[in-house]
């Protein structure tokens, strides 16, 4: 069941309001209880799930090749492989997930976005020696991340209004 919006009394008068609503309605993610949280973290898990129902038109990109830390009757399970062979999230080389019930940092995040809607191959970035100039800290960026960090810029997935990649300033 999807509840109202405007039931959440903890997104009336949040910034991310007019993001979470058409979420909401979308069915995509869903509050508890009459909220919805909006500043709490999410785990992997919880991405794989959102990140299925806010995708659905995404082809299959690859097979799906079972982590061994997520077994079949994990919750999750559906959704981290649909993820998966949309090219959203991967796997680490040693055919772990790395714990579905860990947080999700926000980089992870934005390079799932840019790798699982193929956006560097439509996108080519012009931002990469301009990270410094829009984000306050671009020296918190990974080296293997730049290019992502600048593609995502470029097709306004992620912005500068707050002066930094992290609202909190940290890498997490």
């Amino acid at each position: 069941m999807v509840s109202n919006p405007t039931t959440f009394s903890d997104i009336q008068n949040h910034w991310a309001r007019p993001f979470i609503e058409p979420l909401l309605r979308r069915g995509v993610v869903a509050g508890q209880s009459g909220v919805f949280r909006p500043d709490n973290s999410i785990t992997r898990a919880e991405y794989a799930a959102i990140i299925t129902k806010a995708f659905t038109k995404i082809p299959k990109r690859r097979q799906y090749i079972p982590f061994v830390d997520v077994p079949a009757n994990n919750w999750a399970f559906s959704a981290i492989q649909t993820a998966f062979e949309t090219g959203f999230l991967n796997g680490f080389p040693d055919n772990r997930f790395l714990r579905p019930d860990n947080r999700i940092s926000r980089l992870e995040v934005l390079l799932s976005l840019v790798a699982g809607l193929d956006i560097a191959s439509k996108i080519r970035s012009d931002l990469l020696n301009s990270l410094p100039q829009i984000y306050e800290d671009s020296v918190q960026i990974p080296g293997y991340a730049r290019n992502q960090v600048a593609i995502a810029t470029s097709a306004e997935i992620v912005s500068s209004q707050l002066g930094c990649v992290y609202p909190s300033g940290k890498l997490r």
